[in-house]
């Protein structure tokens, strides 16, 4: 199967995988662990999916990994630098925070599907951060 060909949810590859490692070599994500590698490859899938749902022809997994960062994982990126979350959360990487966060995003956006980056970013710090950081991001 190639990459070109529309792939089952839940279906990623380790090419895909290799290929997310490649590409965000220099965001700084410090991501070490394959399964974490293997969720974010998960999510890229699922955003194409998600794309192929709503156009008329198919993307293919490059023209996806570019929708995702540009849509789905800058936004969330800004957010977490700008209401600084990762000062709450001083044990965890960016990548990490990443994907806790976007976790914590699509369940609050299954009550509430106007939820922003921001609001999930600010949300998951006063939920679950720790020392000033958590405190803050409860007031804002």
């Amino acid at each position: 199967m190639t990459q070109t060909t529309t792939r089952a949810k839940g279906a990623t590859t380790r090419n895909q995988t290799k290929d997310l490692q490649l590409l965000l070599q220099d965001e700084n994500l410090q991501i070490h662990r394959e399964e974490d590698w293997a969720a974010l490859a998960e999510h890229v899938e699922v955003h194409k999916f998600l794309i192929n749902r709503s156009i008329p022809w198919t993307i293919t997994w490059d023209d996806a990994i570019f929708s995702w960062y540009e849509n789905v994982y800058t936004p969330l990126n800004r957010a977490i630098d700008h209401w600084e979350v990762r000062s709450a959360f001083p044990e965890r990487t960016r990548g990490q925070l990443y994907l806790a966060i976007s976790t914590h995003w699509y369940y609050l956006q299954q009550s509430n599907p106007a939820v922003t980056a921001d609001e999930a970013a600010r949300d998951f710090s006063a939920q679950y951060g720790k020392g000033l950081a958590r405190w803050f991001s409860r007031y804002l």
